[in-house]
């Protein structure tokens, strides 16, 4: 993983990367697992393991929000 030395852009700048609307993700069943113990108990309480399949859940995310 590449780390910046940057700030993190505010998120109006991400706004204009996208328009919202409905995004279609396939999940395997672990990455979906990792998203409702996210959601039920916070990102903090999340393994190094499970962080990776939320990360991938992201990735996934993002390929369809702006591919």
């Amino acid at each position: 993983m590449v780390f910046t030395m940057m700030s993190p852009k505010p998120i109006d700048y991400y706004r204009g990367l996208t328009s919202g609307g409905s995004y279609l993700a396939m999940l395997s069943q672990d990455q979906a697992a990792a998203v409702l113990k996210a959601h039920d108990h916070g990102i903090a309480a999340l393994g190094i393991e499970e962080v990776a399949l939320l990360d991938q859940v992201m990735s996934i995310l993002k390929g369809e929000i702006r591919p």
